[in-house]
């Protein structure tokens, strides 16, 4: 089916335009595609968002870092053991990936370096997310060597792309979603018939209350400075163990993540999240 745009319903063509004056039109090959009343009602989060990654140094500037992610060794400080955690979700992502080329979906892409990985293998892939910043979402496309189709969406709006996936990766960010379960499931109706879905990030707490303390901490303190919410739609912001139990219930395997000590850890103290990556195969 092609897709359509949310706005006014025309077919969207291969360059990602609808022809209508006033729709959203692509950013640097990224398409957008948003009612305009969504895009009115995002737009203040990306801006205040993007100012303070900025403030924060998280806009990764040096392009030439881009074709290597997540292999280097010259990221900013800021962002810890980030991109080793990255290596090793893609370690596991590959092991699972069929040999042949495939159609993927890349859902919540960030700056594209999952799909760029991808691509190189020569998967068809689609990247979708909020984000569409130059340095730290789907506009960084163009730092890449390889080519892949981006959409600045409403991700848990999933009508929009009216396709079937051969694999799906939800890549981190699965604890921002509004209903993750929710989530979860249509993204199972989106899998062809055999398709396979992978979670990256599923870092899970048994008892959330240090999290919960954590994060209305940097919410008062980023309406303080921005004078905005933190996130631009309800979210807890983290899973406990009823999320776990209720992705086990949709079939989801896990394989618990060995991030050094840090699954231990949690046995001990159950501030801490025992992390997971989980997967889907459809039969």
């Amino acid at each position: 089916m092609p897709i359509r745009c949310p706005e006014c319903s025309n077919v969207i063509s291969p360059d990602g335009f609808c022809g209508t004056v006033g729709c959203l039109t692509p950013v640097d090959g990224v398409w957008r595609l948003m009612t305009l009343a969504f895009y009115k009602e995002l737009l203040p989060f990306l801006r205040s968002f993007e100012a303070m990654r900025e403030q924060e140094g998280f806009r990764i500037k040096d392009t030439s870092l881009y074709s290597r992610m997540p292999f280097d060794s010259n990221y900013p400080p800021i962002f810890g053991d980030t991109f080793q955690q990255l290596e090793r979700d893609l370690g596991w992502i590959r092991k699972r990936l069929p040999k042949r080329p495939v159609k993927v979906l890349n859902y919540g892409s960030w700056n594209g370096w999952l799909s760029h990985q991808l691509a190189e293998h020569q998967h068809e892939v689609t990247a979708i997310s909020y984000f569409i910043d130059s340095y730290d979402g789907l506009a960084a496309k163009k730092y890449f060597p390889t080519d892949w189709r981006a959409i600045q969406m409403n991700i848990e709006d999933l009508q929009i792309i009216d396709e079937n996936f051969d694999v799906i990766i939800m890549n981190r960010g699965i604890s921002y979603l509004t209903q993750p379960l929710t989530i979860v499931r249509r993204l199972m109706e989106k899998l062809t018939s055999s398709g396979l879905l992978l979670i990256t990030g599923l870092n899970v707490y048994s008892n959330p209350i240090s999290r919960q303390k954590t994060l209305a901490d940097r919410a008062a303190r980023y309406r303080r400075l921005y004078g905005v919410e933190l996130f631009p739609f309800p979210t807890r912001g983290y899973l406990d163990q009823d999320d776990l139990s209720g992705l086990k219930q949709l079939g989801i395997s896990l394989d618990a993540c060995r991030y050094g000590l840090s699954n231990l850890r949690s046995f001990f103290r159950p501030s801490r999240p025992r992390c997971y990556r989980g997967w889907y195969q459809k039969s």
